[in-house]
């Protein structure tokens, strides 16, 4: 969604930073996910053109579902995701959680384009939820790393981008950058081939009846004929 829609993880935005201000600015449609005890949100969703609407907010403040229309093609549907990053197996069992109700969520919307996108803080084959994913037809958009820091050995692929099959087959041109000015995680993009613009269907009125006229002959003059029996 290059320049159109922003999915940020590990947002960590509070009523008042002056990131708001400048987004505000911007003329563009801010999407916090729900707030801790501080007012901070984790996950939040910038939209710049369309339509767009919050259908979803997880109590944890780590997932945030999304409903974008953009312009006169169908909705596409996506969550924002920010995983614990404790090397805890409750941790990892959350994230799973997390990722598995996005999945359901997004199973039961039918067959409409959809991504579940964030910082998981976990390799997807690390997650239990990972054969519900494939089994549903789901695949990540890329598979360069996105994350090295000290404590990791080699770079991994913590950050996904995962779509069911209706997004994958309009989505292109997807960019992994690790030089996009963010502290040890690379930047994502990816833009939608939507087609030319879709018809929608419109109620129209249907126009009145004529009067009648004087020339008409009235209903009791018209000779219906009888049908002719063979």
């Amino acid at each position: 969604m290059y320049k159109r829609q922003l999915l940020v993880s590990e947002a960590r935005t509070a009523p008042g930073d002056e990131v708001l201000t400048r987004i505000r600015r911007a003329k563009c449609a801010y999407f916090p996910g729900a707030p801790d005890a501080s007012g901070t949100s984790l996950v939040a969703a910038i939209v710049r053109s369309g339509c767009a609407e919050c259908t979803f907010r997880d109590s944890s403040g780590r997932a945030l579902d999304i409903l974008w229309r953009p312009g006169r093609s169908p909705a596409i549907h996506m969550t924002c995701i920010y995983g614990n990053v404790a090397p805890t197996v409750e941790a990892t069992m959350h994230t799973s959680t997390l990722a598995r109700d996005a999945l359901q969520r997004a199973v039961e919307r039918g067959p409409v384009p959809a991504l579940i996108a964030g910082d998981f803080n976990r390799e997807l084959d690390e997650l239990p939820c990972a054969f519900a994913f494939r089994a549903s037809g789901w695949d990540d958009l890329a598979s360069d790393t996105t994350c090295a820091t000290v404590n990791s050995a080699t770079p991994r692929r913590i950050d996904l981008l995962l779509a069911n099959s209706q997004l994958r087959r309009v989505a292109q041109s997807t960019v992994v950058d690790p030089a996009a000015g963010i502290p040890t995680h690379a930047w994502q993009a990816f833009s939608v081939n939507r087609g030319p613009p879709q018809w929608m269907l419109q109620w129209q009125s249907p126009k009145p009846l004529p009067e009648p006229t004087a020339t008409a002959p009235p209903l009791s003059l018209i000779h219906i004929s009888e049908p002719t029996r063979l």
